[in-house]
């Protein structure tokens, strides 16, 4: 409205000014006073137009201006803060992160970058409301916001969280992400953390990426963690998006293969089963199931990935599996967590591979972190629908023997790590006997893996006949030694020629 009374001014102006010129045409003036008198008219209405612009314009100011005005710098603020805990958003992020480190290295500053990452917020939101998981969205912005003036948090996902640590070195990044802990423990938020702090060299994106594999690596420990960078091993690799790109790619078009070891009952010299291992097609760039996973985790993707596994497995082994022999396949924990409310995709799989679920055990790995309530309640209810249980790389996780007797599972397979170490090393024999004895009083068959060598093979026949027990505490192998991923699928239940001379020669030597 005051913007029109503004034009309404330099309109009257400019008509009056076309008038008068009309009329000064008409009238008969010798052309000297006709030039002065249009002269001066042309610089009044110009005075006239350029008072009524102002006028207009500082009366649209008072008047409505100073709110537009304020309006404007309140969206281009809300375009960088996140709505729901008003931290700086993703795009905040991307604009002040790189600078941070650029003014790091010119001027030789340390400086920290931690992400973090709400343990199973997906999860929650399914079980109690989308209302809930924001109150703890909302709790985490607080409890970093409480921390030091000088450093910036941001929301940068819909649950995660970055922190930029300026004069900050690796000491301080641990020392603040053990405040954050107790911070988030007693808001009743569990969240997991990875840090990396800059080094000379070091790009924004590369430090990005390094904080990432932390993340990830608290996540695998179980989460409710902080990992850090430079503490992982060099096997750690810092995801780049390519990757990132091909696991999509690869959960999106299902390129696998499937090939299959197998498992012998020590006893029979039988065949008891064989174990499926997927891969990922070579063509995506993925070093191997591990990094699949590992990086599935990252994009919230390892249950879709894990059915395609399983899918494959069960469509590779529905026509070679051979008759009495079970098939072993493997389940991510996070993907019986979320199958606990009564997903059957698995039976509906074992069906259109006119498999039973008798000849099915799931094996899962003993590391949960914070879900072992609704995994447990998952495995309870595939058992009643007939599958096996078979906990797997037992010594190397964190559940110990009260998770063993919580499972009840029917298979225990004794991680490779252990196993080869047993010959030589009293610590991790000890380990292995607590394990096997454990599991045999509970009724479950023992499983080594790792069986690389015939030195192995024999300590393994003959432990519990020297130390523990007449009967043969292990009671099962799987191993290179006795058939390695790819070698195929024994057609016969008796040990292939090679392997039983070297197994009934242990066996005699027993």
């Amino acid at each position: 409205m005051v913007l029109s009374a503004a034009l309404t001014f330099a309109t009257i102006g400019i008509v009056g000014y076309v008038l008068l010129e009309r009329n000064l045409a008409n009238a008969t003036f010798d052309h000297r006073a006709y030039g002065s008198r249009l002269h001066e008219i042309r610089v009044t209405l110009a005075v006239i137009l350029l008072f009524g612009v102002l006028a207009g314009g500082l009366v649209f100011y008072l008047l409505g201006g100073r709110r537009l005005m304020r309006d404007h710098r309140m969206a281009l603020r809300r375009a960088t803060r996140d709505g729901l805990t008003d931290l700086p958003n993703q795009r905040a992020f991307q604009e002040e992160f790189p600078d941070a480190v650029a003014a790091g290295t010119r001027y030789g500053d340390p400086l920290a970058l931690v992400l973090f990452d709400v343990d199973d917020l997906k999860l929650i939101n399914e079980r109690h409301g989308r209302r809930h998981g924001d109150a703890i969205l909302t709790e985490l912005a607080r409890v970093l916001r409480s921390s030091r003036p000088g450093d910036r948090p941001y929301r940068i996902g819909g649950d995660e969280f970055a922190m930029v640590l300026s004069h900050t070195d690796a000491a301080g990044a641990k020392t603040l992400a053990r405040r954050l802990s107790r911070g988030f423990s007693a808001a009743g938020v569990e969240v997991s953390m990875g840090a990396s702090v800059r080094r000379p060299g070091v790009a924004a994106d590369t430090l990005r990426a390094e904080a990432d594999a932390a993340l990830n690596e608290a996540r695998r420990q179980g989460g409710n963690r902080a990992a850090y960078f430079d503490e992982l091993d060099s096997r750690s690799a810092v995801t780049t998006a390519q990757t990132k790109d091909a696991v999509r790619r690869l959960t999106e078009e299902g390129r696998l293969e499937t090939v299959f070891q197998p498992i012998w009952n020590f006893d029979t010299e039988a065949l008891l089963g064989i174990e499926a291992l997927t891969r990922p097609d070579p063509a995506y760039g993925l070093s191997g199931p591990a990094e699949a996973f590992d990086v599935a985790e990252q994009l919230g993707c390892v249950h879709q990935l894990d059915v395609l596994c399983a899918q494959s497995a069960l469509r590779s082994a529905s026509s070679l599996l051979p008759q009495g022999a079970l098939l072993f396949i493997n389940l991510a924990p996070i993907t019986l967590d979320l199958d606990a409310d009564g997903d059957d995709w698995l039976s509906e799989a074992v069906d259109r591979a006119e498999l039973e679920p008798q000849q099915i055990v799931i094996e899962v790995t003993e590391r949960f972190g914070a879900r072992t309530a609704s995994i447990l309640k998952c495995l309870e209810r595939l058992r009643g629908q007939g599958f096996k249980v078979a906990v797997d790389h037992v010594g190397t996780g964190n559940c110990g023997v009260e998770m063993l007797r919580r499972m009840q599972a029917e298979f225990v397979k004794i991680d490779r790590s252990i196993v080869g170490a047993a010959a030589t090393e009293p610590g991790a024999r000890a380990v292995l006997m607590a394990i096997a004895t454990f599991a045999r009083q509970s009724g479950a068959f023992v499983i080594a893996e790792g069986i690389e060598d015939e030195d192995t093979l024999q300590f393994l026949r003959s432990i519990g006949q020297r130390e523990i027990s007449p009967e043969m505490i292990i009671q099962g192998g799987q191993g290179f030694q006795l058939g390695g991923p790819g070698d195929g699928i024994p057609s016969g239940s008796s040990v292939p020629p090679q392997r039983g001379r070297t197994l009934r020669r242990s066996l005699l030597k027993a």
